[in-house]
């Protein structure tokens, strides 16, 4: 999707569904967003930009340890959110706007993303804007995930649901969304070409606990995200709904949780 239709779909029901589960995503993430934010390694005196901070976990995560923080989404149920989790720390604010367009100055210490960079339209432009947000100096830290194959908590139920749709041809696996960002090699030259240098990358895989049972599991697929778009499209979708609580059957661990792969690249880059 473009920027204006991310917007428009973030400040629907999916933003507001999300702002309502916001707690159990937080949940969801923790394994990979403990990773990434020891990675950014936020000092006591450093400014960070947070862009698609959601609803903030991250940002006031590093408030903790930073001088101060300033979390940019596009998402006004999320915003809301943040502002009202961030009530009495002095040092986070919120900016609800599309980071790859507004207006910037060079105060940043560090920018920082959860899974909040993968949907720009232009990418490059989006990075050039957010380049003038930094300081000399400055560094990136980005979480993205790496390839759809790689991570079974999407690959899997996906494939379940793709049975009951008609096809569509394959995707341009470059277009705005989740995976945009899978190869390395297309983020590196979009960096280099938006002004960054000393770009890498650092493999991370963990588990996913995508519910405390296989039912659970699939009600928060067929209620959110991408996959519960999809179960709306499907020719028969009480088949589809079957087949993906098989996918998650066949995951559940001993305490009855189901739990998946994740695979994630940590991308690095600072500002001449």
């Amino acid at each position: 999707m473009a920027n204006e239709e991310q917007i428009e779909a973030w400040n629907g029901s999916m933003g507001e569904k999300w702002a309502e589960r916001q707690d159990r995503m937080d949940a969801l993430l923790e394994p990979l967003s403990r990773l990434a934010l020891e990675h950014a390694n936020v000092g006591a005196g450093e400014v960070v930009l947070d862009i698609g901070c959601g609803c903030g976990a991250t940002s006031i995560a590093m408030a903790a340890k930073g001088r101060s923080v300033t979390g940019y989404d596009i998402s006004a149920p999320m915003f809301a959110a943040a502002r009202e989790r961030a009530r009495g720390v002095d040092n986070v604010s919120f900016v609800e706007a599309d980071a790859s367009r507004v207006a910037l100055e060079p105060v940043g210490d560090v920018l920082f993303s959860r899974f909040g960079v993968m949907f720009f339209d232009d990418p490059v432009a989006a990075f050039t804007n957010l380049r003038s947000g930094l300081k000399p100096g400055g560094r990136v830290c980005l979480l993205v995930w790496r390839s759809l194959m790689e991570n079974e908590w999407m690959a899997q139920p996906l494939g379940a649901i793709m049975a009951f749709i008609e096809s569509r041809g394959a995707p341009n696996p470059r277009a705005p969304g989740p995976f945009a960002f899978a190869d390395k090699d297309y983020v590196a030259e979009l960096l280099a070409k938006a002004g960054f240098v000393d770009i890498g990358f650092e493999e991370i895989d963990g588990k996913l606990e995508l519910g405390s049972s296989a039912a659970d599991a699939v009600r928060e697929f067929s209620e959110m995200g991408p996959l519960a778009s999809l179960l709306e499209q499907a020719n028969e979708r009480d088949k589809a709904v079957a087949a993906v609580q098989e996918v998650m059957a066949a995951h559940v661990d001993d305490d009855g949780a189901v739990r998946m792969g994740a695979a994630c690249w940590i991308v690095s880059a600072s500002v001449a």
